[in-house]
């Protein structure tokens, strides 16, 4: 982390049977990136530039990135517009890309997301949120596993 001012918010662990440089490709690759995070395309930048995601033009999730280590690591900036009346903290997203080794002694992915913030959110929102990893990452490993998309689930937004 840069500095001390960031706490966990939320954090998803996926285990998947695919090559670190695949991962990789579907966090970074705006086509495949609809496959598994609930139908919004990904466009990430070079480190100091452009992270956003949306669908159909319209771009839900703004930031900009911090990190860029390909098959390693991924940290963003994440800039959602919060509804009338509340106020979201400051946060930043790290995906994390690491080995583990199986008894068989193949190699899985073990893939860390971890939402940081700068303040504690408003309970609904921290909800809504570890839903949302939960349904993201469950998503990316079956889409990279079956070559399927996982089948639309919605998620109710947080109530104001």
């Amino acid at each position: 982390m840069a500095d001390d001012r960031w706490i966990v918010n939320n954090i998803a662990i996926v285990f998947i049977a695919a090559p670190a440089e695949k991962v990789w490709r579907a966090l970074t690759d705006p086509e495949m990136s609809p496959n598994y995070f609930m139908g919004s395309r990904v466009e990430v930048g070079e480190v100091g530039g452009t992270y956003r995601i949306g669908q159909d033009g319209a771009w839900g999730v703004t930031g900009e990135v911090r990190a860029k280590q390909p098959a390693r690591r991924l940290r963003v900036s994440w800039v959602v517009e919060a509804p009338p009346g509340v106020t979201l903290p400051n946060c930043e997203v790290e995906y994390l890309i690491e080995l583990a080794k199986t008894p068989a002694g193949g190699e899985v992915v073990k893939l860390t997301v971890t939402e940081f913030v700068d303040a504690p959110p408003p309970a609904q929102f921290r909800r809504a949120g570890a839903a949302g990893w939960g349904l993201i990452t469950s998503g990316l490993k079956t889409f990279l596993e079956t070559g399927r998309a996982l089948p639309t689930v919605r998620l109710a937004p947080p109530r104001v």
